[in-house]
């Protein structure tokens, strides 16, 4: 059924519902115009790479929110927490994955006489991108905490 469905039509609703929920969670994870940031985020990856770009970068959204909160209390007594509690602004949103996303758009830009080589290098430099910034993260977070 989702397979007839035009992919930015998915996008489009799957993330205004996200961003509808995230806008009354008391648990702010993202800043207001982070969330705008991150709904764009999400229908440009659904449109381009579709459901398991999307399980990418919200995995890489999740986890690192979840590591940031670790040991935040002692953190913020040493000055060294991320600005807002951990929430992300837009900042935050294209400082993470603004390579991810040029990758997953050059994913429907390439030529189709190009795209069979180059398609699964771009999808690779994606992951890559998510993963790399992901281990950062956890580093740093935990190594502020623990370190």
């Amino acid at each position: 059924m989702l397979s007839t469905i035009n992919p930015w039509l998915i996008g489009l609703g799957l993330n205004t519902v996200l961003l509808a929920l995230a806008w009354i969670v008391p648990k702010k994870l993202l800043t207001p115009m982070g969330l705008f940031h991150a709904w764009f985020l999400g229908v440009l990856i659904w449109g381009t790479i579709g459901l398991p770009g999307y399980v990418v970068v919200m995995f890489y959204f999740l986890v690192g929110s979840l590591v940031t909160r670790i040991g935040m209390a002692q953190k913020e007594a040493l000055g060294i927490a991320e600005k807002r509690s951990g929430a992300r602004g837009p900042e935050n949103v294209w400082g993470s994955a603004l390579i991810g996303a040029l990758c997953a758009l050059g994913t429907v830009v390439i030529p189709v006489e190009v795209e069979t080589s180059v398609i699964p290098l771009l999808v690779l430099g994606y992951v890559a991108s998510f993963s790399t910034k992901l281990s950062d993260t956890c580093a740093s977070e935990v190594g502020k905490a623990y370190g």
